[in-house]
């Protein structure tokens, strides 16, 4: 590249940085929006329905079978774990419903606590889809990537945003947010959960955030702290900045008595 195009092209990303920085700004301002629980988690997991449906099937089909055939077996296998893991769709879905009901009875109309996701489907669709029914508006905080990510029917109409980059979506998805629910997910849910982790150990962020890791298998299996730990990479001090739960009432209190502890000493 020659220093005049990479200078066009330098202008062209800050131009649109600037963009999705001023733009939801002001529109989120319109709308009245001041504080957010935000879920995160992967955008695979499926509703307990559809994957009952599927291992429904499998076993009528496989009934009586002496399976020999290694795509049978990888068949239910998948499944199975798809199965497994739709369990927490089904919290997500329940606990964003039961915060959003709370919302609504504790706080005034312009201090309402909405979920906020990033729009697409699983995890993202189970929480936008629990708090629709709720009764409550709900933001989805959209990207365009090659797969995956489509806005979920359960996003307010009007409180749907569309962004080209990630750093001002994660900048809109942190900024109202009092609270943060992250359920097992991949690699853009773990850069979610670190660039939010890194921002409350190092004080940057602007006021203590609550963490909730649903899913302790998943989480401890899938980042080992105590190895930091004993390595003396991390500090166990740091470790208080998140809490794994596993049951939607554990993570409903924990996060609402934080709200209001906050919301008592902050005032807003």
């Amino acid at each position: 590249m020659t220093p005049a195009s990479i200078e066009q092209e330098l202008r062209e990303q800050i131009a649109q940085l600037q963009k999705e920085l001023r733009d939801p700004a002001d529109y989120l301002a319109r709308k009245g929006v001041r504080n957010t629980i935000v879920f995160f988690g992967s955008a695979r997991i499926k509703p307990p329905a559809e994957t009952q449906a599927v291992m429904d099937r499998l076993h009528c089909e496989f009934r009586g079978m002496v399976m020999k055939d290694r795509e049978e077996w990888d068949e239910l296998d998948r499944a199975s774990h798809e199965h497994y893991m739709s369990r927490f769709y089904a919290g997500a879905e329940s606990l964003a419903g039961e915060l959003a009901h709370w919302s609504r009875a504790t706080f005034a109309s312009d201090e309402q606590h909405l979920v906020t996701t990033g729009g697409g489907p699983g995890i993202m669709e189970a929480a936008n889809k629990g708090a629709s029914q709720a009764g409550q508006p709900t933001i989805g905080i959209n990207i365009e990537i090659p797969t995956e990510q489509r806005p979920n029917p359960y996003i307010t109409p009007g409180l749907s945003l569309h962004f080209e980059t990630f750093p001002m979506r994660k900048f809109w998805l942190m900024y109202f947010a009092r609270a943060l629910v992250i359920f097992p997910g991949g690699i853009g849910t773990l850069d979610e959960f670190f660039e939010i982790y890194t921002l409350m150990k190092t004080r940057k962020a602007k006021r203590y955030i609550p963490i909730v890791l649903f899913g302790r298998e998943y989480w401890q299996e899938l980042i080992n702290f105590e190895t930091m730990v004993r390595f003396g990479t991390l500090d166990r001090g740091s470790l208080d900045f998140f809490r794994y739960c596993d049951e939607v009432d554990e993570a409903y209190d924990f996060i609402t008595r934080a709200i209001l502890r906050d919301h008592e000493r902050n005032g807003s």
